[in-house]
């Protein structure tokens, strides 16, 4: 099964050209003082920043309930696939009935 691709749109500031930005040697300092154990408290200590639209965020809870849904199908068919090659299979007519009688109607 083929899934098409989407673009994602994603915007990276460039704190070099940002006129109100620190400067590259700022910002430097700004990253190297963040590694844990130097006394810098908080995530955002001035360093960059990622931000992802709202269409990004959905694409990707939709991808995550997609890949669990595909583990859930792929369990149930390798459980049938089991069934069928032991013999143990059993069709569960009233079940086959009914949706043959919605399909019909």
């Amino acid at each position: 099964m083929a899934m098409e691709s989407e673009e994602i749109e994603m915007r990276i500031n460039d704190i070099a050209q940002s006129s109100i930005g620190p400067s590259p040697a700022a910002a430097a300092r700004s990253v190297a003082g963040s590694r844990p154990g130097n006394g810098v408290e908080g995530a955002n200590s001035g360093g960059d920043e990622v931000n992802l639209s709202d269409r990004a965020r959905l694409l990707h809870k939709a991808k995550t309930a997609l890949a669990a849904a595909h583990e859930a199908r792929s369990a149930q068919f390798e459980a049938v696939q089991q069934q069928l090659a032991d013999g143990t299979y059993r069709v569960p007519f009233d079940e086959l009935a009914a949706k043959l009688l919605k399909f019909l109607r």
